[in-house]
Formats: structure tokens, sequence, C-alpha cells
């Protein structure tokens, strides 16, 4: 995805294939240079400590000319190396840190370094790379690639940032929420790819949901719960939360101006149940289980039934249409 193979802007790859053991003590006259360490390839590139300055560079060594060529200046506190040709590392120049893309494939890499962070944590999770940041000592995520921030540093720990990938394409919709709805996060729906979106107001912490028509925000579900779960597929309804609490709301793609909250939130925990092509509902009052009409937010049944395995057929049709 993000890997451009851009060997070629080193014009090495010719030299590449050629690679030999590199003639350290060459390398280290012409740097200045001490504490060498190689590229953990077949490419002949490697980071250097200048004797002098203390500060560190990478370079690699051309074959044919049999000479060192700069990828990075000797500008560098601190720079952490690619064992596994991880996408990027985490360098330091004057206690600030900075995401470092690798040479190997990105063009130009040291000039998109931007040395304005505390910390950065990297966390790779299912083959996916994740890059935490601090600063003013709560902790944000961006994006590594492309630099822009995915969540504001707002968390006092790196365990409570969530792990969210956002596209570039989707990245001024969230600046513009965080901005108009005055929200501190933006998480987008990727199963429906509409730029649909839940964001939470930065002051009473509260979520809404809404789409992106370009001129204007659509306003989906208010801004007042906990919590909200994105709209299924064609789904009906979605699911909301307040004090810890469940309720049903409403897709205003099938109901319009006539989406609301039809089921307070007053239930433990729900299930979606299919039975003969419709969709029930089955909720938790007081641990025991029941049927409600998540349309009307009608009890259904009692509530005595320790399991959604327990609970009998439902005994009435669910309506998805106000005027059936």
């Amino acid at each position: 995805m993000k890997n451009t193979l851009l060997l070629l802007a080193f014009t090495l790859t010719t030299i590449y294939c050629f690679s030999q053991e590199l003639p350290m003590k060459a390398i280290q006259k012409q740097l200045t240079g001490k504490n060498i360490t190689v590229l953990d390839t077949e490419e002949d590139i490697f980071k250097i400590q200048h004797r002098r300055t203390k500060k560190w560079g990478v370079f690699y060594w051309d074959v044919t000319e049999e000479k060192t060529k700069e990828i990075m200046p000797f500008a560098l506190d601190s720079v952490g190396w690619f064992k596994d040709l991880e996408p990027y590392i985490v360098v330091k120049n004057e206690n600030k840190y900075g995401v470092f893309l690798n040479p190997v494939e990105i063009e130009n890499a040291f000039e998109k370094v931007d040395f304005q962070y505390d910390q950065i944590k990297t966390i790779e999770k299912e083959g996916v790379y994740y890059a935490l940041v601090v600063k003013d000592n709560l902790w944000g995520l961006i994006d590594w690639f492309n630099g822009f921030t995915i969540i504001p540093c707002i968390y006092k720990t790196a365990k409570e940032v969530p792990l969210i990938q956002v596209e570039s394409w989707q990245v001024p919709t969230m600046e513009k929420a965080l901005k108009e709805l005055e929200a501190d996060l933006v998480f987008f729906d990727q199963n429906n790819g509409d730029g649909t979106f839940i964001a939470r107001h930065k002051t009473t912490k509260k979520w809404g949901m809404y789409q992106d028509f370009g001129d204007r925000f659509d306003e989906m579900i208010l801004m007042k719960y906990d919590r909200i779960n994105t709209i299924p597929y064609n789904g009906s309804f979605t699911t909301v939360y307040n004090h810890g609490k469940v309720g049903v709301y409403l897709s205003k793609w099938l109901y319009n101006e006539s989406a609301k909250e039809t089921v307070a939130c007053i239930y433990q925990d729900y299930k979606r149940i299919q039975k003969e092509g419709e969709t029930y509902l089955a909720v938790q009052k007081d641990t025991k289980w029941g049927w409600i009409d998540w349309l009307t937010g009608e009890e259904k049944s009692e509530f005595k039934y320790d399991s959604t395995d327990d609970l009998p057929d439902p005994n009435y049709i669910q309506k998805r249409w106000f005027d059936e």
C-alpha cells in the first residue's frame, strides 16, 4: 500500500545486485565516522556516527565509484534501525522525535521527517504499524506515512489511544469536523465508506453521527451519547449507549426526518436475531432477556429468560415502517 519501492530513486538497482561486504575502514575515513551499522538487507545502506559531532547520518556505499553517498546528513542525536525492513524508524534531534521512512522504499525520506514530538511509540498489530506520539505529556496517533494527525494528543497513557486508520481523502472531513462540530475525536465508518463518521464533543465528551456532503454535515444521530455503534449495511437501526445502558436509534438513510431514538438507553445488553428473513431485537433487563419492538420501543415479552437461547419465538410481527 505504502510501499512504492523507489529503489531507482537511489539509482542503485544494478549496484544492489552486486552488493559486497562494505569496506569499513574506507567508509570511516571518508566520513570521519565510527559505529557503523549496516541495513539488514542486500543493499549497502548503513548508519554511522560522526567522530567529532557525535551526530548520526545514513549513507550508502556506491560500489562502482567506491565512495559513500548521502541519504541523511549527520543531523541526528539518535536513530533506530530497520532490523526487519520496517516501513519506518524513530529518529531524534534536539530532544524532539520524528518518523524516518525506509530509504530503500521512499525517495528523499529524510526531507519528510518532522521533528515535533516528545516521544514516539510504534505498535505493530496484525501486520499494521501505528505511530503513537506525545506532546505536552499527552498521547495521540498520527499517520506515519503522510504525517497528519489521526487522534490529537489528549490521552494520558498510550494504552488509551484507539488504534485506527484514516485514509488521506478523509483528512479534510476530519479537520472540518474538529472545527465546526467542536469535536476532539472523529472516527470514520469504514464499513459503509460513504463519508459517515462519529464525532465526540470536546467539552461534553458526547458522541454524535454525521455524514459529509461536502458543503455541509448531515446530523444522523444527535451528539448526546456516551457511545454509538455504526449502522450495519442496509440496517434499519443502530445501538447507542448512555451510562452503560443500551438503546436503539433508527437509521436516517431509511427513515429520513423520522429517524430518532426509539428505544431508551435502559437495557443491559442486546442481540439482533434473524427470524424468517426479519430482524428481531432481544434485550436484557435486570439480567433477564426478552423481546422488544425496535421500531416503537414496546416490550413484547416477559423478561424472565436467562439467555437468548431460552427465548421463545417472537409472537408478534416486527414492522419496519410506522404506517404499516
